[in-house]
């Protein structure tokens, strides 16, 4: 897996896990991250994306198209 680097565009701390969004290509992106692993908006990071993992949400029919956990 090659690290992404992703330029954070919302910081929503929940305790032990923060949620950030980014942009993936023209996608807002979601991940759930270790508290300390960013702090604020504008930070850039580096997040490996574990294609096992990922669920695509499909914005024109609110619903899931594809989730990494099904096999």
């Amino acid at each position: 897996m090659a690290p992404v680097h992703v330029d954070i565009e919302l910081v929503q701390p929940t305790g032990s896990r923060t949620f950030v969004e980014f942009k993936l290509g023209d996608s807002t992106t979601v991940a759930e991250l270790q508290a300390h692993d960013v702090q604020r908006s504008g930070e850039r990071i580096a997040v490996d994306v574990d294609m096992n993992r990922v669920i695509l949400i499909d914005p024109t029919i609110e619903q899931v198209i594809a989730n990494g956990r099904q096999h």
